[in-house]
């Protein structure tokens, strides 16, 4: 029996409340798909022109920006998804377990991918290792780029099944 002072909230307005709570998130990540695209598309025509080494310091400052660009982006992007999107959808629609725990494992990689890339970019080139190392870097940078890519297009695959509709 509910108390005299408790609200009663109809069932199909809790559904449209849930829908709007991942709903925000929702538009936001998709958002952040179509001008990370963008940006990636830059940054690999930007990589596969580069002149081969030795580099000039704007080049290496330019790719500087880019891990710097690729860290924000990212890193608050999959927060997002972690800590709010993921959860949300694994209650409300444990069918999609599966592809989450694949987006997640995408996640770590690309963490790991993108710690070595940094590794490689602080590394001071020796004029004797330049070239080799140099050369590392833009395979390393482009891999880096390749991951979020894939990734980008398995949450918009899972997103074109709107796995949201089951709650309104």
């Amino acid at each position: 029996m509910s108390s005299p002072t408790e609200l009663k909230i109809p069932k199909a307005l809790q559904r449209r409340e849930r829908l709007g709570m991942l709903w925000a998130p929702w538009r936001m990540l998709e958002s952040e798909h179509r001008d990370l695209g963008s940006a990636l598309r830059r940054y690999r025509h930007w990589l596969r022109r580069i002149p081969p080494p030795p580099w000039e310091r704007a080049t290496l400052e330019r790719w500087g920006t880019m891990l710097d660009f690729l860290k924000t982006r990212t890193y608050g992007h999959f927060k997002i998804e972690e800590q709010i999107v993921f959860p949300y959808l694994r209650r409300c629609r444990p069918s999609l377990g599966p592809d989450l725990r694949r987006l997640q494992q995408e996640h770590v990689a690309f963490r790991r991918a993108f710690a070595s890339l940094t590794r490689l970019h602080r590394r001071p080139l020796s004029p004797a290792a330049e070239t080799r190392a140099a050369l590392q870097r833009r395979r390393q940078s482009l891999r880096v780029i390749a991951l979020l890519e894939r990734h980008a297009r398995h949450e918009q695959r899972l997103m074109r099944r709107r796995p949201h509709a089951a709650f309104v």
